[in-house]
């Protein structure tokens, strides 16, 4: 599966591969009713942000991506404690301080919500608590069961769920997931591929360098702007790790985005 380092495919075909193959029409509809609920009961902006229009919006929604369920527990990804610290840390690095400029990657914590993909009920009411008073949001929120969108949600199976989850996380202003999950690499380079950051249209220094290949065609977040922990960062996602060595570099520059 992380066999061959994509980039070193065309540009033009590491940008749309992955489009091939897209999530049947009635996911699509549940993102997509999903997404205008958030907008109308929480005022979210929820456009993609492309090459044109790359900056974030304060009203745009910030996608987490809370992997926590028992067979990350099982197999020591990072623990519920490590990515709500992360979090925290780029929230409260959103309104600045005496010594750090507010951090304008992420959307206004005053006028944005908190859209979580996870499995674990539990977590998320955790989560809630622990991040108020940020409104967070899931799926099943936005989707009530007593609406035919929110029974045709319960009657998926978990993986096409997942899909829901995905095609809203695409259209978040600021995206967070963790090193271990493909789920999360994808998204983080989708979105870098939808403003052409991974077609070569990102500066020089936010690539890996390379003695042997030419260092553009190697994906990578940008390195002078990781922080503790931060495995990918750039001016639309985060990828955070424990220092724990599953998973390796080898997602970074083998998932398609």
């Amino acid at each position: 599966m992380f066999g061959w380092p994509v980039g070193y495919d065309p540009p033009f075909m590491v940008r749309h591969f992955s489009g091939l193959v897209r999530p049947r029409d009635e996911i699509k509809l549940l993102a997509a009713a999903a997404l205008q609920r958030m907008q109308d009961q929480y005022n979210a902006h929820v456009d993609f942000r492309t090459s044109e229009d790359p900056r974030v919006r304060d009203n745009a929604f910030i996608g987490v991506h809370l992997r926590v369920e028992k067979d990350a527990t099982d197999y020591h990804y990072l623990s519920y404690e490590d990515q709500l610290a992360y979090l925290k840390r780029r929230l409260r690095g959103r309104n600045g301080n005496a010594t750090h400029p507010p951090d304008m990657t992420l959307p206004d914590t005053e006028k944005s919500v908190l859209y979580v993909a996870c499995g674990d009920t539990d977590s998320i009411a955790r989560l809630a608590k622990d991040v108020a008073p940020i409104t967070v949001v899931t799926k099943n929120d936005l989707l009530p069961e007593d609406t035919f969108a929110g029974a045709s949600l319960r009657n998926m199976t978990w993986d096409q769920q997942a899909l829901v989850d995905m095609l809203i996380l695409e259209h978040s202003g600021y995206f967070i997931g963790v090193r271990e999950s493909t789920f999360s690499w994808h998204l983080a380079l989708q979105r870098a591929a939808a403003v052409n950051w991974v077609t070569g249209g990102y500066p020089g220094n936010c690539w890996l360098n390379s003695s042997d290949i030419d260092s553009a065609n190697i994906r990578s977040g940008c390195k002078f702007m990781l922080q503790d922990n931060e495995e990918w960062r750039d001016d639309l996602s985060a990828v955070v790790s424990n220092g724990h060595q599953w998973g390796g570099p080898h997602m970074e520059i083998s998932v398609w985005p």
